[in-house]
């Protein structure tokens, strides 16, 4: 329906929109899959000055979101809020992909460890400035309740449509020219988001409209976070985000080491992770609707419940379980990915609740800390790693039985303990349905009010 004199984006608008989304997943899986081997192997980094590297790139990532955030509230433009941003990102983005996934290409064949920082950091700043514009252009195409929802659902459905796309390429080049190395993997991802990105920008932003916004002008930052924080709801969102970033990094950090030394999947690990991202391209519509019948928050504690029970049955698996480990994984794909969909269209709500308090509309700072908590619980998930030395276990060496125990004590318990503690989080939370149009009708009222009668 129309809301507010806003009609509904059309299925081509709900497409085009969501086609940067696939270009950008390719910054997604190669960074933390197929980049740091790459660099620590073929460009002869070695491997702990690889790892400080990125971890260095991670950390000033994780503090420039909230100032990102901000700034792109702050900046508008004749195109509107959003748009302008996401093509600002685009020069930059191609720039820095040519750097860091063609170094021999595009440049002499060597990098240092300090050159390749310099670089990540400015590719996490053209990924951040075109993720967060998007998320945020999407929750201010509507302002009902279930539409956020479908929107957000089409833009991750591309997204994990891109994931697959990464996934395929280094497996699609072998065949077509045999055997490849890591470099070219990696170099046939770049060349693929050089060619996709300006494509499927240049669609988004000819195809969709943006609508009038409330200004921000009137907020600092230090004001605005500490605003943010205070709101219960908003708080209760980013531990839930968190609760999902630590059970998705801490089973995609030990994904391979369950797989390859509890279950001796070794040799099906791509094809069972395809079978994961395939899973969610056919879950994800389906979480969508349940959430319009359940509301979102009722839909992310059935969501969590369903991956909790998926999770601990992991304990069950034994060496030679291969079967029984791929319908689990590809069972998690089907479940997870309506996590993500649902906390950033409940951000959308609660910006709403925001704006007819303060007045001031903050959508890319509310989503900016909501990205910020995602890779802070992705980035948690590493200190698994660790608790497994401790333990003794030996990453493609001979571990003991109690290592490996670890190794599974670790992939069941902390996850489950993470999705148990958003579930209670989510449990009765205050801003359902019923909230958003009290909301959305104090905000009509005050639009009224501020036309008088000569503008109604």
């Amino acid at each position: 329906m129309s809301v507010a004199g806003r009609e509904p984006l059309s299925r081509w608008q709900l497409i085009a929109f969501s086609l940067p989304a696939l270009p950008l997943a390719a910054l997604y899986s190669p960074i933390t899959v197929y980049l740091p081997p790459f660099y620590s192997t073929e460009m002869g980094l070695g491997l702990g000055v690889v790892g400080t590297v990125f971890l260095l790139a991670r950390a000033w990532d994780v503090v420039t979101d909230p100032i990102l955030g901000f700034v792109t509230d702050r900046l508008t433009s004749r195109w509107g809020r959003r748009r302008h941003w996401i093509v600002a990102s685009v020069p930059l983005l191609l720039l820095c992909v040519a750097v860091v996934f063609l170094p021999r290409e595009f440049g002499d064949g060597k990098i240092s460890a300090t050159e390749l920082t310099m670089w990540l950091m400015l590719l996490y700043v053209g990924y951040t400035v075109a993720t967060l514009s998007q998320y945020s252009w999407a929750a201010e195409l509507t302002e009902d309740y279930d539409d956020r929802s479908r929107i957000l659902g089409y833009r991750e459905f591309f997204h994990l449509f891109g994931v697959l796309i990464v996934l395929a390429l280094p497996v699609a080049v072998e065949l077509l020219i045999g055997k490849t190395s890591l470099g070219d993997k990696v170099a046939v991802m770049g060349l693929a988001f050089l060619v996709l990105l300006p494509i499927t920008v240049a669609v988004a932003v000819r195809s969709v409209p943006e609508y009038p916004q409330a200004s921000s002008d009137g907020t600092r930052l230090g004001d605005g976070l500490r605003l943010l924080f205070a709101r219960g709801p908003m708080r209760r969102v980013l531990l839930t985000d968190l609760m999902v970033g630590i059970p998705g990094g801490i089973m995609g950090a030990l994904y391979v080491f369950f797989a390859t030394d509890v279950v001796g999947a070794g040799p099906w690990l791509t094809v069972i992770l395809l079978g994961f991202f395939i899973a969610g391209l056919i879950g994800l519509p389906m979480m969508v609707k349940a959430s319009f019948k359940l509301e979102k928050h009722n839909a992310i504690v059935a969501c969590k419940f369903g991956m909790l029970m998926v999770t601990l049955c992991f304990l069950l698996l034994d060496k030679g379980d291969v079967l029984g480990f791929a319908v689990l994984i590809i069972a998690s794909g089907f479940i997870f990915n309506g996590l993500h969909v649902m906390l950033r269209a409940i951000t959308a709500d609660i910006v709403d609740n925001d704006l007819l308090t303060t007045g001031q509309q903050r959508t890319g700072l509310y989503y900016a800390l909501l990205t910020m908590t995602s890779k802070v619980g992705y980035a948690l998930a590493l200190l698994s790693y660790p608790i497994l030395e401790w333990a003794g276990y030996r990453a493609g060496g001979v571990s003991s039985t109690a290592s490996i125990d670890a190794l599974r004590f670790s992939f069941v318990f902390i996850p489950a303990a993470a999705l148990i503690v958003g579930m209670v989080l989510m449990w009765r939370f205050p801003y359902g349905k019923s909230a958003h149009a009290e909301v959305r009708a104090g905000l009509a009222a005050r639009a009224d009010l501020a036309l008088g009668p000569s503008g109604r």
